[in-house]
């Protein structure tokens, strides 16, 4: 009885925690479209009042080029399916080694001299 509690607190928890995820990036949208752009434009800098003189715009080729995209990545190249058991010999191998190395000693119980 104990164990089914264990499970059910496990998956209470994990269910929680997606919970919190999604209400905290539903939180972060929200605030995201809450706040007004800021524009260059409207920023005015400091020492230029009504007198400070315009200056032409630059010629064309002074204008910054667009950032460039990434280059494309390359294709990872896919892995066959390991397969371990191509041929009867591999079989006959891993007997032979279960054979020498005997039992898993992580399923005795401790302090047992078997």
């Amino acid at each position: 009885m104990e164990r089914g509690f264990e499970q059910l607190f496990i998956l209470a928890v994990i269910i929680f925690a997606g919970l919190v995820e999604l209400i905290v990036r539903r939180q972060r949208g929200k605030a995201g479209k809450d706040r007004p752009p800021v524009e260059a434009d409207d920023a005015e800098l400091p020492g230029q009042g009504q007198g400070a003189p315009e200056l032409p715009p630059p010629p064309p080729a002074a204008m910054p080029s667009p950032p460039r995209s990434p280059p494309p990545l390359r294709p990872r190249r896919r892995r066959r399916a390991r397969r371990w058991l191509t041929h009867p010999l591999d079989a006959r191998s891993g007997i032979v080694l279960m054979a020498i190395l005997g039992p898993c000693r992580g399923l005795q119980a401790p302090h047992s001299d078997a």
